[in-house]
């Protein structure tokens, strides 16, 4: 009963992870180690934004996330529902 529980947290774990975007920034100095969400940003100008390569890097950014909710989607569902009851 508690594995799916178990494995939902692991699941918003990765994902939170994934969209980490303040330590990231924070703690690397070399662009390379940057997350996607910080390559993103760095699309954002002052003055201008170029929404096409912001858009792409999140497209992009999304693939990943949904080839693993893909794989883990009736994981997710069970540590959801078993969260919800009340007892």
């Amino acid at each position: 009963m508690a594995a799916p529980v178990g494995v939902t947290v692991a699941i918003l774990t990765v994902t939170g992870t994934w969209n980490e975007f303040m330590l990231i920034n924070i703690l690397t100095s070399s662009d390379a180690l940057k997350s996607l969400p910080v390559g993103v940003q760095k699309f954002a100008g002052a003055l201008s934004s170029d929404f096409g390569k912001q858009f792409a890097a999140l497209v992009i950014g999304l693939v990943p996330m949904l080839v693993f909710y893909l794989f883990f989607r009736k994981e997710i569902t069970k540590g959801v529902a078993a969260g919800a009851v009340k007892g």
